[in-house]
């Protein structure tokens, strides 16, 4: 078909046939049913008509879906070409088995994906035993082709749009099992009629997983080597999120910059021996980009893959470059006027002449107020709903903050607010309830957050005593994942009051993070300014021993401590010491090494495995206490198990 031919017109086509074997790395092996169900063909007429992009693979269009109610919709439509499939397979598969294949794993993984940063999958149809794959128009088109058409785009613009396609690539990865995108390029990110960054073109992706799918036999496209992590040049592995990982560090580098990876290298060849060999794009090469972004590329490109940073990780630097300019200059920096830039790193205790510190630019758009659904010390929670400028409302949470009566208190309390919408903000994670930002309402902080029907944790599991072990322990995965994330950024922060109360229970029952009252940032204040200094706040019955006498604030080892008091109330519905009288007896406990006993705690037997996770993570010597990441394995084990025993 030429670039000129007529428009083609086709209707809704046979259903394609099932999934094929699965090839985990270093072998094959058969499994006819995935894991992942295949989708219906999308109902309704899909037209062609103006060809815009044309590969070895793939043909994609603009075109019309009309819908089986007569209305029609503008769509692009993706045509999958069969012949490169049938020079490509491996020798012990037909090009019509491998394309089938591959046409299942694609529709398969897109269809399973949802994110405001993912491209939509509308649907497919098989027409003449073509795929067409249907999404939503982009006006703007692809992220090479915008900056291409766009050279005078901003560098925050840029960043905006990679922190975009870097959430999109961190949920993918958060996922279980999680999906490797496969080839992360300038070319699978598009520019949304609204500007916003959404990851597409899943022909490489995987399910990255030890159990069998049936999709796990891509044959890996090199069609973007300069993009491509040593191992898949090597042909050692198929993607994995830390081969997704070193594409992205290429893709920043060339959307900062208008330059691919090894752009002085002119042959293909120098580039896979380069590559092969470990060797990274040189900073004398570009020259015009700063030292903190190249230690950001750096991390994705480091040799060893378990060595990279990850994408939930790259989420959080681009956050603090965008938010505070994090050791960038001006540049590269959000504009921000004096009022409302982050404390500086020789920022004084506030005393009552100073002038009371800002917060942040307010959030855009309508708040409305509903029902209080919870409340204390800092202030109370409301129902409500948010409506963005020239979008329908969305349900939120609203944290109602209490400001101090004078004025010395009132910037205190600024100050601390302000800590925690910073914080709060660059922390984002899919087991981190979502912040949307903060408006001041008759002089008071309001923190806007995604609602959630269920309620925190404690009111969930009294609500709910019929849960199964199984669905106990995915509760506490969730917020374990949450809290790792936390402990692994660089500079990490820790969460500083985890209990039942600050998990939230998603609509999908998955537990979020929530409250950044009293994290901290660990570093040192001229990072950030976001740091908490000596600050002993903690739940009884939550608090370790070194923050309730004083010789630690929030702090890693401390959330740890915590966790495993989250641990036993998630599995028996009580706090710890729950049966000490008072306060005061519970703080006594703790400060002579005492931890909750499991004669008080009959629904968890002594025997159970949990009470020796539960004794580490409450060793009175916090540097022998374990890391999150570790007790998250040791739950996930648990859930293995119980899986493999039939217990769902």
């Amino acid at each position: 078909m030429s670039q000129d031919e007529p428009t083609t017109s086709a209707r809704h086509g046979a259903q394609g046939s099932g999934s094929a074997p699965s090839q985990p790395q270093g072998g094959r092996t058969s499994s006819s049913t995935p894991l992942i169900p295949r989708p219906d063909q999308l109902p309704g007429t899909l037209t062609l008509q103006e060809r815009k992009k044309v590969s070895a693979t793939n043909d994609i269009y603009r075109g019309l879906w009309a819908k089986p109610s007569g209305e029609t919709v503008p769509v692009i439509i993706k045509v999958v070409q069969k012949a490169w499939f049938q020079s490509e397979k491996p020798p012990s598969l037909t090009g019509e088995e491998r394309f089938e294949r591959r046409i299942a794993r694609e529709t398969s993984i897109w269809h399973t994906t949802r994110h405001e940063h993912i491209l939509q999958f509308i649907g497919y149809q098989l027409i003449d035993g073509a795929p067409f794959l249907v999404s939503p128009v982009c006006a703007h088109g692809d992220l090479r082709g915008y900056i291409s058409r766009n050279p005078h785009v901003g560098d925050i613009e840029r960043l905006t749009l990679l922190l975009d396609a870097t959430r999109g690539l961190a949920y993918l990865h958060s996922l279980h099992p999680p999906i490797a995108h496969g080839s992360i390029h300038p070319s699978d990110i598009l520019v949304t009629d609204d500007f916003r960054g959404v990851l597409c073109d899943f022909g490489d992706s995987r399910v990255v997983t030890h159990l069998q799918t049936g999709f796990t036999t891509a044959l890996y496209s090199f069609h973007r080597v300069r993009f491509s992590s040593p191992e898949l040049i090597k042909g050692s592995t198929f993607p994995t999120p830390m081969s997704d990982v070193y594409g992205l560090g290429g893709t920043i580098l060339w959307v900062m910059t208008g330059k691919d990876p090894f752009h002085q290298k002119r042959t293909l060849a120098q580039v896979v021996l380069a590559i092969a060999n470990g060797i990274v794009p040189d900073p004398s090469d570009h020259c015009e980009l700063p030292e903190p972004l190249w230690k950001l590329m750096g991390s994705c490109w480091k040799a060893d893959p378990s060595q990279r940073s990850t994408a939930a990780r790259i989420v959080y630097k681009i956050n603090l470059i965008l938010e505070f300019g994090h050791g960038l200059t001006a540049p590269f920096r959000r504009p921000v006027v004096a009022s409302s830039a982050p404390p500086g790193p020789d920022e004084p205790d506030v005393k009552p002449e100073d002038s009371m510190p800002s917060l942040p630019a307010a959030l855009p758009g309508t708040l409305a107020m509903g029902e209080r659904i919870g409340g204390g010390g800092y202030g109370e929670v409301h129902r409500g709903s948010w409506t963005p400028p020239g979008k329908d409302p969305i349900p939120v949470a609203i944290k109602c903050l209490k400001i101090g009566r004078t004025v010395n208190l009132q910037a205190l309390d600024i100050k601390r607010i302000r800590r925690e919408t910073v914080i709060w903000k660059v922390a984002e994670h899919p087991n981190i309830l979502r912040f949307y930002g903060h408006q001041i309402v008759n002089e008071s902080p309001m923190l806007i957050s995604s609602w959630c029907k269920n309620g925190d944790l404690s009111s969930f599991l009294a609500e709910n005593a019929e849960l199964t072990r199984r669905e106990r322990l995915k509760l506490l995965c969730g917020a374990g994942r949450g809290l790792a994330h936390l402990h692994s950024l660089q500079p990490p922060i820790c969460h500083g009051d985890i209990k039942p109360q600050n998990v939230i229970i998603s609509d999908n029952m998955e537990a979020l993070l929530c409250d950044f009252g009293i994290s901290r940032i660990l570093a040192d204040p001229g990072i950030t300014g976001m740091t908490t200094q000596g600050l002993a706040t903690c739940t009884y019955g939550f608090g370790s021993k070194e923050i309730l006498a004083g010789e630690s604030g929030p702090s890693e080892k401390g959330d740890v401590y915590a966790f495993g008091g989250l641990i036993l109330a998630t599995m028996t519905g009580k706090r710890p010491f729950y049966t000490q009288r008072n306060h005061h007896m519970i703080m006594l406990a703790i400060l002579t090494d005492q931890s909750p006993k499991p004669a008080d705690y009959p629904e968890l037997i002594s025997t159970d495995s949990l009470w020796t996770l539960m004794e580490q993570c409450w060793d009175p010597e916090p540097a022998q206490r374990p890391l999150v990441s570790q007790i998250v394995a040791e739950l996930q084990g648990e859930i293995d198990r119980l899986y493999t025993l039939g217990q769902l």
